[in-house]
Order: C-alpha cells, then sequence, then structure tokens
C-alpha cells in the first residue's frame, strides 16, 4: 500500500492490561484482524504489569503489530503517557479493554481530544468503588459504545447505571 494510501487510514488505538488476561486477548485478536483487513491503521498500547514479559512483547511486534508500552506504576502516569501517545498518533478511534484500563484510556482519550472512545467490558465482577462508578458514569457520556463481552456482562453493564442506548453485547467482544 502506497504511503499516502496509508496515511488515510483510520487509526484504531486498543488499550489494555499488559498481564495475561482474556482482555488482552480479545484486544490482540482485534488488533489482529484490522490488520490484516487493512481497512485500518492499528496500535496497541499495554499497561505495563510486573508480569508483562519484554519476549512476549517483542514477539507481538515481530508479528508486525504496533504495541508501545505505558506505565503501570502509577494511574495518573497512564493516563499521562497514553494522552501524549494518543496526541502524537491521533486515533480516530481509543478502545479501552478491561478495568480499570477502561477509565484511565477514556480520560487519556478525553484529554488528548480522541473524536471516537469505545469501551470494552470483559466481566460482570468488577469491583467498582463509587469513585470509581462515577467516572465510568461521567466518561460514558463520551464513549460511542459500552460493549459488554456478552449478554450477562451487558447486563451488568445496565445495572450499574450505564446508559442503555449505548449499551451492547457482542460475544468475546
Amino acid at each position: 500500500m502506497s504511503p499516502d494510501a496509508q496515511a488515510q487510514r483510520p487509526r484504531v488505538l486498543h488499550v489494555v492490561t499488559g498481564g495475561f488476561s482474556g482482555a488482552k486477548q480479545v484486544a490482540l485478536d482485534l488488533a489482529r484482524a484490522g490488520r490484516a483487513q487493512g481497512r485500518f491503521e492499528v496500535g496497541i498500547a499495554l499497561r505495563r504489569k510486573r508480569q508483562t514479559a519484554p519476549s512476549r512483547i517483542q514477539a507481538l511486534r515481530d508479528e508486525g503489530l504496533d504495541v508501545q508500552l505505558l506505565p503501570g506504576w502509577s494511574h495518573l502516569a497512564t493516563i499521562a503517557s497514553l494522552a501524549s501517545l494518543c496526541r502524537r498518533w491521533q486515533p480516530e478511534l481509543l478502545v479501552a479493554h478491561g478495568f480499570p484500563e477502561h477509565l484511565l484510556a477514556r480520560w487519556a482519550g478525553v484529554w488528548a481530544g480522541v473524536p471516537h472512545m469505545i469501551h470494552v467490558e470483559h466481566n460482570t465482577r468488577e469491583r467498582y468503588t463509587r469513585w470509581r462508578l462515577f467516572q465510568a458514569r461521567r466518561l460514558a457520556r463520551r464513549t460511542d459504545a459500552l460493549v459488554g463481552c456478552s449478554e450477562g456482562v451487558r447486563q451488568s453493564l445496565l445495572r450499574l447505571g450505564m446508559p442503555a442506548e449505548r449499551c451492547i453485547a457482542i460475544s468475546n467482544g
């Protein structure tokens, strides 16, 4: 593909934990599919965890995936680093996977002016404190869709008070 055609493709940035999780696997599967399809320029931002193995990150890069590591030692550091990445890379869509990464990623997206955001919830058992639930509801107003990885997860989002018109279920994200 020519550099001009590549520059015109919409950019999609998936944000997820750098640990070993189902959320990470779904994000990687979506990134691989988007890359293979060729209609999108796809990036992945992984929040560093103790178990984030450099060899696994390198294997993803060797596969041709654009992988960036975000600091994981502080939520504020994660948000600041991701906002900076978003301002440089300018994604049209930020896809935030998992908890609390979906909060951190969407705050960064708001601060960086990302035009479209999707929150992907992978589980029904997240431990939302009052503060985090307040943030999630507030961010839902700036989020195009809240995707539950099953109908049960979508129902959980609705029980948490997320806007019904934005909540959908897509099996396995």
